[in-house]
C-alpha cells in the first residue's frame, strides 16, 4: 500500500481530563488509541523484523491532528476547545486496521498500518479540526489526512526485510476496535525518542452540544 502521512504526526492517567504541571512549551497532538488485540498483532510483526526500530504501545496511536509546540497558557483554551469537538453529535465507533505500506522519504523510510475507509473518523476528524478553529482560533490541518498507525522507522534505503514485510502482509487484517473517545497527548523528545503522556480524554458523545 501506498500513500502519505497527515502532517506531523501514552497512556498517563486513564481517568479524565488535565493537564500537566509545568511550565514552558509542550508539542501536542490529538489521537486516538488502540486497544489490546490489535496492538497485540501489530506487535507480532516484531519477530519478523529482527534489527528494525520497533516504538513502544505508548507511541502506536492514530494522529487525527498534530498541534506542535504550544505555550503552556494555551493548554486549557485547547482542552476547552475539543471538548466541544465530543458534543458536535456522534457517538462511538469501529474502526478495522488492514494493511501495510512504507512511506520513503529523505533521510528515512516509515512502515505503517492502514485503516479502513471510515466516514465515521472523516467525520470525527472535521470536528476535532472544527472545534479548534472555533475554540482555539488555530487554522486549518494543512495537506490531506491520511489516517495510519506509525509502527517502525529505518534510515534510507530500507532494509530488504523491511520491504519483504509490506509485500508479504500489505493487505493483513489487523482486526477492528472501538473509537469511543479521542485524547490530546503531549510529546518530549528525547535522546531515545519520542515520550507521549495522554493530558486529556474526551468520551465521545452522539447528543448535540446546546
Amino acid at each position: 500500500m501506498t500513500g502519505r502521512p497527515e502532517p506531523g504526526a501514552g497512556h498517563a492517567n486513564a481517568g479524565g481530563e488535565g493537564v500537566r504541571g509545568e511550565a514552558g512549551t509542550r508539542r501536542l497532538f490529538v489521537a486516538l488509541e488502540l486497544q489490546e488485540a490489535v496492538l497485540a498483532r501489530l506487535e507480532a510483526l516484531k519477530r519478523e523484523m529482527p534489527g528494525i526500530r520497533w516504538p513502544g504501545r505508548d507511541a502506536m496511536h492514530l494522529t487525527l491532528r498534530f498541534i506542535g509546540d504550544t505555550p503552556a497558557e494555551r493548554v486549557p483554551v485547547i482542552m476547552e476547545a475539543l471538548r466541544a469537538a465530543r458534543l458536535m453529535g456522534a457517538g462511538p465507533f469501529a474502526l478495522r486496521v488492514k494493511g501495510l505500506g512504507l512511506f520513503e522519504r529523505s533521510r528515512q523510510a516509515i512502515l505503517w498500518a492502514g485503516l479502513d475507509h471510515s466516514p465515521a473518523l472523516s467525520g470525527l476528524k472535521r470536528r476535532v479540526d472544527a472545534a479548534l478553529a472555533a475554540g482555539a482560533g488555530l487554522g486549518p490541518d494543512g495537506g490531506r489526512f491520511f489516517p495510519h498507525i506509525t509502527l517502525s522507522r529505518s534510515k534510507i534505503p530500507p532494509p530488504a526485510a523491511l520491504r519483504g514485510i509490506v509485500r508479504d502482509h500489505g493487505a493483513k487484517d489487523f482486526g477492528e476496535f472501538s473509537v469511543a473517545a479521542f485524547a490530546l497527548f503531549s510529546s518530549l523528545l528525547t535522546p531515545g525518542g519520542a515520550v507521549h503522556a495522554r493530558e486529556a480524554i474526551y468520551p465521545l458523545s452522539s447528543k448535540q452540544a446546546e
